[in-house]
């Protein structure tokens, strides 16, 4: 296996990352609205998400395979007494020691995730079914304020006595909030963020780009939940006020706190545009640009011009070595 070339692909793809989020930058001085910076944003994940599969196909695709069968008379003395002194000398390669401690890294990002997940589901076990103004939700006693939760299909989870400390106001703007995030699926994509933040987990700006994803998520179902239910800006931001100290501190649950309440409340007030031709334009450069890496990386462009040889070294039908050769013409 060429671990370099798995390396570079890496290095290319937190390069390609890098450029989602200087992407997102640009559409941000353009005030363009949420909705559309989130479909550039879902693109670029579920691109990069899928990456590693479309690399690994191109990879197979781009080399040929020859076997060299050489016979016994081929091989003289002075050959045969050279096989053991050239296998006694075992060179690790540099390249394998990095892939190695990357995969020790990303395995360990991965049981984060995993314990993560697992941790929340028996936190949420014990949750009782119930209707809340005609909803069907799941009350628990742990919880101090509404989330969704659930792989593939989201689930609304409630305070026992959400009915007792809040007003049937805050419960409506609480679980249409909610029911936005549900219908949107969110709980997928940022399962989907976190996986492709354990895949880059050695560039920091991985990690923003999920903490970016999450906030655009949230800013899109205050917009709409504002929308919904004719709430203003000083009602909502009440609303949020009262749940910023209770959201529970877990990987898998949307983190709600004091900066992201400001940007949330920043964003309540600007003023966006529906900009079509601009978010068109970009997404068509960044399927190139992104397509153009990962076929370079995978070596799909060099695929009449680079052959890994495997030799079988054999004397009186006794295998003596295999030796492999990576011929580029």
């Amino acid at each position: 296996m060429d671990f370099i070339t798995y390396l570079v692909f890496l290095i290319s793809l937190s390069g390609l990352t890098l450029f989602i989020i200087g992407l997102i930058f640009l559409i941000d001085l353009a005030n363009v609205h949420v909705e559309q910076k989130l479909k550039l944003i879902k693109m670029g994940l579920l691109l990069i998400g899928i990456s590693p599969i479309i690399f690994s196909i191109l990879k197979i695709g781009s080399w040929q395979t020859l076997t060299i069968k050489l016979s016994s008379d081929l091989i003289n003395e002075s050959l045969v007494r050279a096989i053991p002194l050239a296998s006694n000398g075992t060179l690790v390669h540099w390249g394998f020691c990095i892939f190695v401690i990357y995969l020790v890294g990303f395995i360990a990002m991965i049981f984060r995730i995993l314990c993560s997940y697992v941790c929340a589901k028996n936190q949420l076990a014990k949750s009782l079914p119930g209707i809340i103004q005609g909803q069907t939700i799941y009350l628990n006693k742990s919880l101090q304020t509404p989330l969704s939760f659930g792989f593939p299909k989201a689930k609304i989870y409630f305070p026992s006595e959400a009915e007792k400390k809040w007003t049937p106001r805050e419960i409506e703007m609480s679980l249409t909030h909610e029911k936005i995030h549900l219908q949107q699926n969110d709980s997928c994509w940022k399962l989907l963020s976190l996986v492709i933040q354990a895949l880059l987990f050695f560039v920091p700006w991985a990690y923003y780009l999920h903490r970016r994803f999450e906030l655009e998520l949230e800013i899109l179902c205050d917009k709409k939940t504002c929308l919904e239910t004719n709430a203003d800006m000083s009602e909502y931001g009440n609303l949020l006020l009262r749940m910023v100290s209770a959201i529970p501190k877990n990987p898998v649950f949307s983190n709600l706190t004091s900066p992201m309440l400001k940007r949330r409340f920043l964003a309540m007030k600007t003023k966006t545009v529906t900009r079509s031709f601009l978010i068109t334009i970009i997404s068509i450069f960044f399927l190139l640009t992104s397509g153009a890496v990962i076929a370079m990386t995978s070596g799909i462009t060099e695929k009449n011009g680079i052959y890994e040889i495997t030799s079988k070294v054999a004397i009186d039908g006794k295998l003596i070595s295999s030796p492999r050769i990576i011929a580029r013409t």
